[in-house]
């Protein structure tokens, strides 16, 4: 817990350090010349050593019961199996919510922009896979997040927003009411730790929890450089599934869709062909 707190050990950071330690409690108890041994650079080790020194588990323990935040490290059996499959999984996961069962669950990512026919589509599509008994996680930004959050709850299904923030942050403002309905119906989750607000990087980050999370992830609207296609790169190197919406043709929101269907992505009009495709 402490690691996600001083934010500056990420997993990579973290697998060197485990590695040559062999236990996180080695690792935040060793010496200062030890963590410099491992090739840490001299003022981060400087920085870590004086933010565990006044660091106080109990009472950030306390902060978090308080708050009805849950949290897991990757030696927890609490912590998803399924994202501890993912070659960088979080070291350890805040959770608001109860994130159920994931053996059915499916990413649906776009882009803040969203057109009308993208805002239809995700509207449509999630439905379509909530009716099927499918928990639908995004990451609860505006635009095409936002819509399919809405349209999962609307349905009676189950969803997950994935933060680039603490748990206890709202971000966008404007969705504090879908952010309690989120909770309410299944979780918000995120690595970033309770408190912290929006961070340079965090939600690039966070894209690979979203499809770690997900059997597949479908892309219903977004530019070529869009953060909805760094999200399907991670589901592919995940070994995920990855669906796209066709879209207009001219329209610059269609050309993330076009360009993953040209990759090898499937393309899909409709939530059942995600369904059947996974054999849900």
């Amino acid at each position: 817990m402490g690691f996600s707190y001083f934010g500056e050990i990420g997993p990579v950071k973290f697998k060197l350090l485990f590695d040559y330690f062999g236990s996180a409690e080695t690792i935040w108890l060793a010496p200062k010349n030890e963590l410099i041994n491992t090739g840490l650079n001299n003022n981060l080790v400087e920085r870590f050593v004086a933010f565990r020194k006044d660091f106080d588990f109990g009472e950030q323990q306390t902060e978090l019961s308080r708050k009805e935040i849950k949290f897991f490290s990757l030696i927890d059996k609490e912590y998803p199996e399924v994202l501890k499959q993912i070659p960088d999984p979080p070291l350890v996961i805040y959770i608001k919510g109860d994130l159920g069962d994931l053996a059915r669950a499916v990413g649906v990512v776009g882009t803040r922009k969203m057109t009308v026919y993208g805002a239809r589509a995700a509207e449509n599509i999630t439905r379509d896979l909530v009716l099927g008994g499918v928990t639908v996680i995004s990451g609860m930004a505006r635009g095409v997040d936002t819509v399919a959050h809405r349209s999962a709850l609307n349905n009676g299904g189950r969803t997950i927003a994935v933060l680039g923030t603490g748990v206890d942050i709202i971000y966008p403002p404007e969705n504090k009411d879908l952010y309690f309905k989120i909770i309410n119906s299944g979780a918000v989750i995120s690595e970033v730790a309770p408190g912290r607000l929006v961070e340079k990087g965090a939600f690039r980050l966070r894209n690979r929890i979203i499809s770690g999370l997900s059997k597949g992830v479908v892309v219903v609207e977004g530019a070529k450089e869009s953060g909805s296609l760094i999200t399907a790169r991670y589901a592919l190197e995940q070994g995920r599934e990855v669906f796209a919406v066709p879209g207009p043709i001219n329209s610059r929101m269609s050309e993330g869709p076009a360009y993953l269907i040209s990759q090898g992505a499937t393309l899909v009009c409709n939530g059942m062909e995600i369904i059947n495709s996974l054999s849900y």
